[in-house]
């Protein structure tokens, strides 16, 4: 999925989740974008790169394993398909947003 920062962002990065999984998310083609005009007129960098994220269970070496082997789980990660969210987890999402939305809007505190 295209994915724009505010910086350069790294090749590869592994985040430790709390159910003992691995997030592994990789940057291909990571380019520079046009510049952005912020709300006062300052210039701020945009990078942008195709972005693919894999969970897998947590093992020992895999941080140094993604980095060696980069273009394999790369590879992996482009033919891995996107899981689909579960109902409750549906719902779950849409309940934190509207607590989210509320306590932007004042309806909640």
């Amino acid at each position: 999925m295209l994915t724009y920062f505010a910086s350069k962002p790294k090749r590869s990065t592994v985040e430790r989740l709390p159910d003992r999984t691995l997030l592994v998310t990789l940057n291909d083609n990571i380019r520079r974008g046009e510049d952005v005009s912020g709300p006062e007129g300052e210039n701020s960098e945009r990078w942008e790169a195709d972005q693919y994220t894999l969970v897998i269970p947590a093992l020992p070496g895999i941080e140094r394993s993604v980095e060696e082997n980069f273009d394999d789980w790369l590879r992996r990660a482009k033919n891995t398909p996107a899981p689909e969210a579960t109902g409750k987890q549906r719902l779950d999402d849409l309940e934190a947003a509207m607590i989210e939305i509320a306590s932007i809007v004042g309806g909640g505190e």
